[in-house]
């Protein structure tokens, strides 16, 4: 009953900022709010991921092993769809680690250099950012 909660609540949740986030990156006037938004969708999306395996694992819990797991145990854990779902789970955690390091990268920076003025956002910043983010995102995938 737990994982059915928190699964559902994960993904809803962060549907709805990545989809909040997604609306309005493109009226971001600097540069850190840029990066700052761009990294939220990454970190929304890794933990959507994770949801995504909770209510996997928890439909299969209820639907098919039941109280059966024990003797099914080994089928399962060598099965392919087992380790898709491994797999989906630790992208995800890998995701929503990277960008949550990067946030606070970002912060650091910005403490840091507080007297400056923030940079304007232009193409170059923008396809910057979106290279960083796209560069954690691979990574995140490469290390699972």
């Amino acid at each position: 009953i737990v994982s059915w909660f928190v699964g559902i609540l994960a993904f809803f949740a962060n549907l709805i900022v990545l989809v909040k986030h997604l609306r309005s990156i493109t009226r971001s006037k600097n540069i850190v709010v840029l990066t700052n938004k761009g990294l939220i969708i990454l970190v929304s999306f890794g933990d959507l991921l994770i949801g995504c395996y909770l209510i996997t694992i928890s439909v299969l819990d209820s639907l098919i092993f039941r109280d059966d797991y024990c003797h099914k145990q080994i089928d399962w854990i060598t099965s392919t769809e087992c380790s898709v779902i491994g797999v989906l789970s630790t992208i995800g955690s890998q995701i929503s680690l990277f960008a949550m390091t990067g946030l606070s990268i970002v912060r650091i920076c910005v403490i840091l250099n507080s007297r400056r003025t923030p940079v304007r956002v232009n193409v170059v910043n923008s396809l910057f950012v979106a290279l960083v983010i796209v560069l954690l995102a691979m990574a995140s995938v490469a290390i699972a």
